[in-house]
């Protein structure tokens, strides 16, 4: 009898910009990440971020997936007024300021199961400081049958 086993790929760096020095209250737009080469069927994603010493109010990172189907028009910008409208995956609590919070995410499951062609990720800074470390890593899930 055949058995499925799921694969989590090498982790690779997503860049962001401004990441790493965002502004609380303020959003950073990762690159596109194309799923249509490998084709996986899900994507992990790993955010790893350090807060400023005076952390205040809701104390966590918001991470946020927009969807395209071509990789040129997304679901929408990366600001308050879109929020509303953006695919919310999830938040990294960041309890407080200076230490190193590391928050995992994945993808499908916000689009019920399926992986849209390409994506970008949003990151809101809600933590009440300005982020002093930060990075966007994923991997591909993919099944094997054997």
């Amino acid at each position: 009898m055949a058995s499925v086993k799921q694969v989590v790929g090498a982790k690779a760096a997503l860049a962001v910009a401004g990441l790493p020095t965002l502004a609380s209250g303020s959003y950073a737009m990762s690159a596109t990440k194309s799923n249509t080469l490998n084709q996986p069927s899900d994507l992990m994603l790993e955010l790893t971020l350090t807060a400023g010493a005076a952390v205040s109010g809701n104390k966590q990172a918001v991470v946020f997936a927009q969807a395209s189907l071509d990789g040129t028009s997304f679901q929408t910008g990366a600001n308050a007024a879109d929020e509303a409208v953006m695919t919310r995956l999830g938040s990294l609590q960041l309890p407080t300021g200076g230490g190193m919070q590391t928050g995992y995410f994945t993808l499908a499951a916000a689009y019920g199961g399926v992986l849209p062609p390409n994506t970008r990720f949003v990151v809101k800074n809600d933590s009440g400081a300005a982020f002093t470390d930060g990075s966007l890593s994923v991997a591909e899930v993919s099944l094997t049958v054997s």
